[in-house]
């Protein structure tokens, strides 16, 4: 088998990944080790809202008010 390091062997993202949401977007987290050697640190991908969601959208309407 061989290992082409980095994210040469990504294929897709797993069917629950671990994320977290900011005010910001949501950002994709990878396992140490998960992808590349310890010395990548851990990979992390950030996505704003308006790269993920339809132009126009507002998601968030009607939360506390």
């Amino acid at each position: 088998m061989v290992n082409e390091g980095g994210f040469g062997g990504f294929k897709n993202i797993a069917a629950n990944p671990n994320f977290y949401v900011t005010n910001s977007g949501v950002t994709i987290v990878f396992d140490l080790y998960e992808y590349g050697p310890y010395a990548y640190g851990i990979p992390e991908f950030t996505y704003s809202f308006g790269q993920l969601l339809p132009q126009g959208s507002k998601p968030f309407t009607g939360q506390n008010e």
